[in-house]
């Protein structure tokens, strides 16, 4: 028998709300009074992928989203939002032939990746029986 407190609740209809909005793993963590380190743990005990893998397909799809809401509303003849698509368009091109660049690497920074590794690494030890530091 396991005993600890019970974790705190997550709803993940809204942690998926927020990453659509293109929030970063720190501010949803901090809204549920989680560490970054437990809310990475949560992820993947939850879903059984890294935070970067579930995170992801949301934050594209917030992308997507408003893509598609600007491509609408410039083709009903809004001018602002016409030379505001094509800035964007233009700007995305650019990146395209940029290699180096990995797709959603800016909305992670490198502490993110640090606490990420380090929840991964607790729960593969807590898995593998291994409580030594």
């Amino acid at each position: 028998m396991v005993l600890g407190r019970k974790p705190k609740p997550i709803d993940w209809d809204t942690v998926d709300k927020m990453l659509i909005a293109q929030n970063p793993a720190k501010d949803i963590a901090e809204f549920f009074h989680l560490s970054a380190d437990a809310f990475y743990r949560r992820v993947f005990e939850e879903w059984g992928i890294h935070f970067t893998n579930y995170a992801s397909a949301k934050y594209s799809e917030g992308k997507i989203n408003l893509r598609l809401k600007n491509f609408n509303k410039a083709m009903q003849g809004n001018v602002q939002a016409l030379h505001k698509l094509s800035d964007v368009y233009l700007e995305e091109f650019k990146e395209e032939k940029n290699p180096s660049k990995i797709p959603e690497q800016d909305n992670l920074n490198k502490d993110d990746i640090i606490i990420k590794l380090k929840a991964e690494l607790a729960l593969a030890k807590k898995l593998s029986g291994d409580n030594a530091n």
